[in-house]
């Protein structure tokens, strides 16, 4: 990714190709919150890959851990996207 973007209070870099970000907790009664990120890419990739996942902390688990984890092929079509 092209560096030099301000990103949310929320984010931070965490290498020159991974941005972190904290949602906070996701409440069982609804309520979406909303995180936008407008990054770039360096150099013009056909596609890319966004990965999505939950970190757990204060020994609370997930019952299926398998859906954690999610991989999002996102394709150059020059559309926002939303995840």
């Amino acid at each position: 990714m092209a560096g030099g973007f301000d990103l949310p209070p929320a984010c931070l870099w965490s290498s020159d190709r991974v941005v972190s970000c904290r949602t906070g907790e996701l409440k069982a009664t609804g309520g979406v919150g909303e995180l936008a990120l407008d990054l770039r890419t360096a150099g013009h990739p056909d596609e890319l890959t966004v990965d999505i996942t939950t970190a757990w902390r204060d020994g609370v688990a997930d019952r299926n851990p398998r859906n954690d984890r999610h991989r999002v092929l996102v394709l150059a079509t020059g559309d926002p996207y939303v995840f």
